[in-house]
């Protein structure tokens, strides 16, 4: 089985599930960006989780939004090769004017796959200091979640 977990930070807070509930908040208020990409984000961590990795990083994703609108998603999971282990979920945001990026890692924990969910930005540019900033803490976080996972996620 492949689960998917969402990693604490130093203060406790996991951001990239506090990123979903802004974009969740903001969709409740009718914002049809948010709508929009809430809608892809959810599936594409369904996809991920229905795969696992490494089979994801092969498949594009098509699915239907909630209205029954089709769309696909080319490689809404990809490995950041520079930064082995991490790989990146990725959905770029309407008319291309950004783009969802979550990092991630895995582990096994008792013969299941955890997609370790750690920072989320919103890149607008192809280069991101925020994004290579997110990818640089989880890149010093692996270590220390090794010695001991129960200090960012639940299970594991």
């Amino acid at each position: 089985m492949v689960y998917i977990e969402f990693a604490k930070d130093n203060s406790g807070q996991r951001p990239v599930l506090n990123e979903l509930e802004r974009l969740r908040k903001q969709a409740a208020a009718n914002n049809p960006e948010a709508i929009w990409l809430l809608q892809r984000i959810t599936r594409a961590l369904q996809f991920a989780q229905r795969y696992g990795i490494p089979e994801a990083l092969i498949h594009n994703l098509i699915s239907e939004d909630d209205v029954g609108i089709p769309f696909t998603l080319v490689q809404p999971v990809k490995a950041l090769k520079s930064h082995q282990p991490l790989y990146e979920l990725r959905v770029n945001q309407k008319n291309r004017k950004g783009a969802f990026r979550a990092i991630f890692f895995t582990h096994i924990f008792e013969g299941n796959q955890i997609l370790v969910f750690t920072y989320s930005v919103m890149k607008m540019k192809t280069s991101s200091p925020e994004f290579d900033r997110a990818v640089e803490i989880t890149e010093r976080m692996i270590p220390d979640f090794l010695k001991d996972p129960s200090k960012y996620i639940n299970g594991g």
